[in-house]
């Protein structure tokens, strides 16, 4: 199986042309006890791949999606979404990544095949499994770790990594930071872990799903937290926060009920940088809807016009508009521009990688990820940002 590239390729000329030195003495020692890849240099580090995130705004934030091969956590209150966005990171992280499995640590018992299929996960690349303790679980997840065909790791959930010491004792007695140390040597385990799969080219990409909690007798500052302790706050890369907000309706069945959920991200920490800190989109929970879109796709269309037209890709006036790259083809109206784009997803994947690179670059990014944008089909060659007519 190929590995996932998102590391120095190993290049024996550029590290056997440093000039005799006590530089090059040492550094050679370094390799030579330590191994190849203990020293690199920081021009020949790339910046990490990007996963789609299934939401266009959330990849705008990203500035292209979730890093691979690092730690992201999806955190809110119960029923933002937390695993809804996991399951389409699983299914993108499949999509660009074919030869690679995904396992799903389901803690809480929670999983659902037929849930995750609707979602794009192909089931047949995804392996779930649940332990009695956390400890059993923190073993496993590292022991999946060094498995070269294993990509993906979700944990779902954080809270649900019931220490051992939990169940041991009676329910009376204290146990008191027990899952918080526990999730501490997860982080310095996964972090080793990293370090030596590295020398083989795999690195795992691990999400973490993780529930708010409120602290009790607080009374300055913001009482809310998640649980598992403060280490795992600087083990992740990313960290995003999810809301909801349910949209009710009648359905196809002319049955009252809820049509859609408005979710909204905050993006609380993101160490490969960020462009919006907040956004929402739509989850589509019926059918019958104005834009015709399949039950469980996202709505993200409207933000997709808005900055299309904000970075000049989308231009014209009145009765006329057209592709600031395609002057072929042209649009009377916004709903005639949102219908094509539905219609033509390599058009939609167009623009949307058009948009994310003029804010990478904006930014003071690399133009694209090193594999490009949505699964590596776009490449730098076909990206013109030039929006001057």
């Amino acid at each position: 199986m190929s590995r996932i590239k998102n590391k120095e390729p190993k290049n024996k000329a550029d590290k056997d042309t440093l000039p005799p030195s006590e530089l090059a003495d040492m550094i050679k020692q370094v390799r030579k006890s330590k191994g190849d890849e203990t020293v690199s240099r920081a021009d020949k580090i790339p910046s990490p791949s990007v996963i789609h995130s299934g939401s266009f705004p959330l990849d705008f934030a990203l500035l292209g999606g979730y890093p691979v091969g690092q730690s992201s956590t999806l955190f809110g209150m119960e029923s933002s979404g937390k695993s809804m966005m996991a399951h389409f990171k699983v299914a993108n992280f499949q999509r660009k990544y074919p030869d690679k499995v995904a396992v799903w640590v389901d803690q809480e018992q929670m999983f659902d095949p037929t849930w995750a299929e609707t979602l794009g996960i192909d089931l047949s690349r995804l392996y779930v499994c649940s332990f009695a303790t956390g400890e059993e679980a923190v073993d496993s997840i590292i022991a999946f770790m060094y498995v070269e065909e294993i990509g993906h790791i979700v944990i779902d959930s954080i809270p649900t990594l019931v220490p051992f010491a939990n169940i041991d004792k009676s329910a009376e007695d204290a146990t008191m930071a027990e899952l918080a140390r526990l999730v501490g040597r997860f982080c310095s385990k996964a972090n080793s872990a990293w370090i030596a799969e590295r020398k083989r080219d795999h690195r795992v990409t691990i999400t973490m799903i993780n529930q708010m909690r409120t602290n009790v007798g607080q009374m300055f500052g913001n009482p809310e937290s998640t649980a598992g302790g403060k280490q795992q706050l600087h083990f992740n890369s990313t960290r995003v926060r999810l809301s909801v907000k349910e949209i009710a309706g009648k359905d196809s069945n002319d049955i009252e009920g809820i049509v859609a959920n408005l979710h909204g991200f905050i993006i609380s920490k993101s160490k490969n940088g960020r462009s919006i800190r907040k956004g929402e989109f739509t989850l589509v929970l019926d059918e019958d809807n104005a834009l015709g879109l399949p039950f469980a796709s996202i709505d993200h269309y409207n933000f997709i016009y808005n900055y299309g037209k904000k970075f000049g890709f989308i231009k014209g006036g009145g009765s006329s508009w057209r592709l600031s790259y395609d002057s072929e083809k042209k649009f009377s109206k916004k709903e005639e521009i949102i219908s094509w784009l539905i219609n033509n997803p390599e058009e939609e994947n167009k623009l949307k990688a058009h948009i994310i690179c003029k804010q990478r670059v904006a930014k003071k990014k690399s133009i694209l990820p090193p594999d490009g944008y949505l699964y590596g089909h776009r490449t730098e060659d076909e990206i013109n940002l030039n929006t001057e007519d």
